[in-house]
């Protein structure tokens, strides 16, 4: 019989080899301390905003804490920087203006084809975004892009309307009805 052994095999060759990294590359893990860190940061950055912008304490809290208004801001921002940079590209002035909300919704409907409920999504993230959005969104110029766009909209192809009647009238004079 062989006797058990009670050291410790201690072989570094072998744990070098699992620390290297050979199996693959390994992802980046976030704690969740680390997460909740990232994010309160982004909350103290929007906390310092909105006091500079003449908030009382308790409006601040309000705002900070609302976890759905929390989950939309963070949604619309991607759609707000999008036309941020848009609009920096396309645009001297410094004041965003009715005409310039209206020319980037065109631009990003007939270039990317989106939908009318995605140009309307885009619309509320960039009313957001604006100082004097209550107007804007009344405007009589918003209302008819928006009924333009919901007529543009393209049409199902499982269910087409097809206007047969130049078919049917092409075919009576074809053949001779009175032989049917």
């Amino acid at each position: 019989m062989v006797p058990i052994s009670t050291d410790v095999i201690n072989n570094p060759s072998i744990t070098a080899a699992s620390r290297n990294g050979s199996a693959g590359s390994k992802k980046l893990k976030i704690s969740a301390v680390e997460q909740q860190e990232l994010e309160s940061r982004g909350m103290e950055n929007q906390r310092c905003i909105l006091k500079a912008q003449g908030l009382s304490d308790t409006a601040v809290d309000m705002i900070v804490s609302n976890h759905c208004a929390f989950k939309s801001r963070s949604r619309y921002h991607s759609i707000q920087q999008q036309f941020l940079d848009w609009y920096l590209s396309n645009n001297n002035t410094t004041e965003i203006q009715l005409n310039n909300i209206l020319n980037y919704l065109s631009h990003i409907f007939t270039t990317k084809k989106l939908s009318e409920n995605t140009i309307r999504a885009y619309k509320s993230a960039i009313f957001n975004f604006v100082v004097d959005s209550k107007s804007m969104e009344k405007s009589p110029c918003m209302n008819e892009f928006l009924r333009a766009i919901d007529e543009t909209e393209i049409n199902s192809f499982a269910n087409p309307i097809i206007n047969m009647s130049p078919i049917i009238e092409r075919l009576i004079k074809w053949v001779n009805t009175k032989d049917l």
